[in-house]
């Protein structure tokens, strides 16, 4: 067993904890993938620097349209690119508790911002939003501007 299936199937029996954060881990996207299956009843993960690529979108996903305790959720410097963007994006659109999501520095580019931005008028919880160190463009920032200032605050 590697480092993430050993901490997914920990957590899976657990029945206390609620902040995890496993950072600068190497945990790649596999090991991720273990633990982002059984953090259902967690509020706030931190997975960042842990190499995960664009590959988690479908789980992570899955994760954020599941979970109704997750309200934070760090995935900063890792490599999910404008592929996992979208994946993420759609988990938001079906997520109505995170309130704080970190995808600062993962290669999510202009294309990543427009599937993010466009997430952000079905979600009402997200308050805090992170995209910095992504090589957005003036056109991406157009198109988060654009959105937020057509969406209405619940």
């Amino acid at each position: 067993m590697q480092g993430g299936e050993i901490i997914g199937a920990a957590l899976r029996q657990n029945k206390t904890l609620r902040c995890l954060k496993i950072s600068e881990n190497e945990l790649r996207t596999e090991g991720c993938e273990f633990i982002i299956k059984n953090s259902m009843n967690l509020s706030s993960v931190d997975l960042s620097k842990n190499f995960i690529s664009f590959r988690a979108g479908p789980f992570l996903k899955d994760f954020l349209i599941k979970s109704s305790q997750i309200q934070y959720l760090n995935l900063e410097f890792n490599e999910l690119l404008a592929a996992g963007a979208e994946l993420v994006a759609e988990g938001l659109k079906g997520n109505q508790s995170l309130k704080s999501l970190s995808l600062k520095a993962n290669g999510i580019q202009d294309q990543g911002v427009v599937y993010l931005a466009d997430s952000l008028q079905y979600n009402r919880v997200l308050t805090r939003l992170d995209l910095s160190q992504n090589e957005v463009t003036s056109e991406g920032v157009q198109h988060l501007a654009s959105v937020l200032n057509t969406t209405a605050v619940a």
